[in-house]
């Protein structure tokens, strides 16, 4: 099985799987880890433990980070270069379309890389610019939902 390992400043990570978790139902072998105000010291070793839980758990690991570079990311990266063996999965940036999906896809997907770039194409295609300059009728706009 593959396991999803959500990680962010704050309670983002927690937020967004239950977000998620509100429209694709509740979902087995999804963690979380979020730097708090405990520190980085503190969340380094809390998701280095979560980390190897993981890969005694999973038979791979998609890991979503919120931000590239920074701290969450850094160490799953660090992590995973630690750990060459194991199948895991590092993507920086997500977005709730992007988790649903994920959540909703894994099971369906056999191909844990056909999967991942199905989710990252679902979350770059959710973000988009609404163009309200060029709606002539807001009422009749309104009722199309």
């Amino acid at each position: 099985m593959v396991g999803i390992l959500i990680t962010s400043h704050g309670n983002l990570c927690k937020e967004i799987l239950a977000s998620a978790e509100m429209i694709a139902g509740k979902q087995e072998g999804v963690e979380t880890v979020s730097l708090d105000e405990k520190g980085i010291e503190a969340f380094s070793e809390k998701l280095s433990s979560k980390l190897e839980e993981c890969l005694l758990t999973y038979d791979e690991l998609i890991i979503l980070a919120d931000i590239t570079n920074a701290t969450p990311y850094n160490n799953c990266y660090r992590f995973a270069l630690e750990h060459p063996e194991a199948k895991i999965h590092l993507l920086s940036g997500f977005n709730l379309s992007m988790v649903v999906e994920l959540l909703v896809m894994r099971s369906f997907e056999t191909n844990t890389e056909d999967l991942i770039n199905h989710i990252v194409t679902t979350g770059k295609n959710s973000v988009e610019l609404t163009p309200l300059n060029e709606i002539d009728d807001v009422e009749d706009e309104i009722l199309l939902w």
